[in-house]
């Protein structure tokens, strides 16, 4: 998975993911600052959680280039293995869940 885009940072498909999920969260992804923790540095709800995780899935399915880069292949379209990629996604880099 690259992790550079225009501001030295991520990659193309990591950056659509991101301004998703920052869309998602209400966070704006221009004038965030990204630091070494910067995944710690909002929460959402649940619900926000889940409509993340939907439109991640509908990415990873539809779109061959952005799931070959962030699983390494674009072959792999097995809902079970996507939920997996998405796991692992959201437990490195999605954002902490608002207490209920």
């Amino acid at each position: 998975m690259k992790l550079t885009n225009d501001r030295g940072i991520f990659g193309i498909s990591i950056e659509i993911i991101l301004r998703l999920m920052f869309s998602i969260a209400g966070v704006d992804y221009n004038t965030f600052e990204f630091t070494e923790d910067w995944y710690l540095k909002h929460e959402w709800s649940k619900d926000q959680e889940s409509r993340f995780k939907e439109v991640f899935l509908l990415l990873l399915k539809n779109n061959a280039n952005i799931r070959k880069d962030i699983c390494g292949s674009s072959g792999f379209k097995n809902k079970d293995y996507l939920e997996k990629v998405f796991n692992m996604f959201n437990l490195n880099y999605g954002w902490k869940l608002k207490d209920a």
